[in-house]
């Protein structure tokens, strides 16, 4: 790249000036302010009108800074700057999860400074990354840089709940010659582990119903069984993740688990298995079924299905056992798999369906997601590492994660950014991150954004034209 410190320099300048950073700020500000979270056809529009006036804001912003917009049918809008045969896209989503008051230091839609810190919903996830992203291309566009290509900043509207607006936007329009998605963390991430969801329906005994889990994609940190018939509850064992209570001649059996994202279940407890543990010690549910949920729910590698398996670029398959209900005397478990690209999916979903049936059950609701690797000495994937190496400084290699991001619906894009993980965690444990209370993101996050993703578009110019 020519002259990286003669653009670091003009980035430094750019950056201090007081009016990019009051617009920056306030920029957020108006996209947080807009609760959008997506309600599918409420309004009128594919992802309901809070999405819809997100997007509007979003693209006002474009327009205001000299570029060219468009509107996706309210799917999606895009930004476009420079023109080109080929393009590169930058993917970024404007929806949010829901956020209620509770727990935060401020109302979550009203963005709140605290020292470095911008905190509301979607600051992180990811509604800054998309700020950053803008101030790339005002910075190229201000300094009369001319690409060989033609660069789309991508606002979706349904993230968060299944990338359908992908869907549309590929309908409509081809896709970049290379993307990235500034969803995740530096540096680049190479590879998403392919996703397979299904639930096992299995027979348990009369009378036990159980309840526990909240979303398919996390760890459990609760679950609860009510028998009828149970024996004296002062004869069970002892076990202080199990509480119990009596009534009206039903027992409650409660247990108490450790969420933690379904990427990464190794760091939490599951309830889920912590309870059925206890059914089966304390034999008050002798099925099948509820020993299975008790081995399956109580390990993270599909051993108890016999779909475990790993490899070297993306380490083991996981499985978890998310969320489970009891439905005319059967239980209803789903399970979360995420595995590695070596991995046959016919096959795993062979022996699921196989253990299924031994345990006189079915398999329902399957859904499969593929993965992505892309290969780590590829000129773009170098023009993105060494842009992170020169801004954030010291080895920056490409990893691979059990995560999703827009960049397995999107061909051709990798997630790439946008938070620091030296910068995560500063509002505590459990606070802070993406769909979490006080979620935040850093003027510095924002800053180096620019400078990464401004340094990566001129190094793709370089290396891949």
């Amino acid at each position: 790249m020519p002259d990286t410190a003669g653009i670091m320099n003009e980035l430094a300048a750019f950056l201090r000036r007081p009016d990019i950073a009051a617009d920056m700020e306030a920029d957020l500000r108006t996209l947080v302010a807009v609760p959008s979270v997506g309600v599918p056809g409420e309004g009128g529009f594919p992802f309901g009108s809070a999405c819809a006036a997100v997007l509007d804001a979003a693209l006002a912003l474009g327009e205001k800074y000299g570029f060219v917009t468009e509107n996706h049918e309210y799917c999606c809008g895009s930004i476009l700057f420079g023109e080109g045969e080929k393009e590169v896209g930058i993917v970024t989503h404007l929806d949010v999860v829901p956020a209620s008051k509770e727990g935060w230091t401020g109302d979550p839609y009203m963005l709140l400074r605290d020292g470095d810190m911008l905190i509301g919903r979607g600051t992180e996830d990811d509604k800054g990354p998309f700020i950053a992203s803008l101030y790339t291309l005002r910075f190229l566009k201000e300094t009369r840089r001319a690409l060989p290509f033609a660069v789309r900043l991508i606002m979706g509207c349904d993230e968060e709940s299944g990338c359908s607006d992908l869907e549309h936007y590929l309908s409509v329009r081809k896709a970049p010659d290379f993307a990235f998605t500034p969803d995740s963390e530096y540096p680049v991430c190479i590879g998403e582990k392919g996703m397979y969801g299904f639930d096992l329906v299995v027979p348990c005994d009369a009378g036990t119903e159980i309840t526990g889990g909240s979303a398919p994609n996390a760890v459990p940190a609760s679950a609860r069984a009510v028998l009828r018939a149970c024996a004296d509850p002062g004869m069970l064992l002892y076990d202080e993740q199990i509480t119990l209570e009596t009534a009206a001649g039903e027992t409650a059996v409660h247990a108490e688990g450790l969420t933690a994202h379904a990427a990464m279940p190794e760091s939490g407890v599951n309830a889920i298995g912590v309870l059925c543990r206890y059914l089966a010690a304390n034999r008050l549910d002798g099925s099948a079924g509820v020993r299975f949920l008790a081995e399956s729910c109580s390990e993270y590698l599909g051993k108890a299905f016999g779909i475990d398996c790993a490899d070297e670029a993306f380490g083991p398959l996981t499985c978890v056992g998310s969320m489970v209900s009891t439905r005319e005397g059967m239980l209803v478990q789903n399970y979360n798999v995420r595995y590695p690209m070596s991995a046959d999916i016919g096959l795993l979903r062979r022996r699921v369906a196989e253990k299924a049936a031994s345990l006189g059950g079915r398999v329902e609701n399957e859904s499969v997601s593929a993965g992505y690797y892309k290969d780590p000495d590829s000129p773009e994937i170098r023009a993105l590492t060494e842009a992170c190496g020169t801004v954030l400084g010291g080895p920056c290699a490409p990893y691979t994660m059990g995560g999703g991001t827009y960049a397995r619906h999107m061909p051709g894009t990798v997630a790439f950014g946008a938070a620091i993980p030296a910068l995560r965690g500063l509002r505590g444990e459990g606070r802070g991150g993406a769909h979490q209370v006080d979620e935040y993101i850093t003027i510095t996050e924002l800053e180096c954004g620019v400078k990464i993703f401004t340094l990566s578009l001129l190094g793709l110019a370089e290396s891949v034209g």
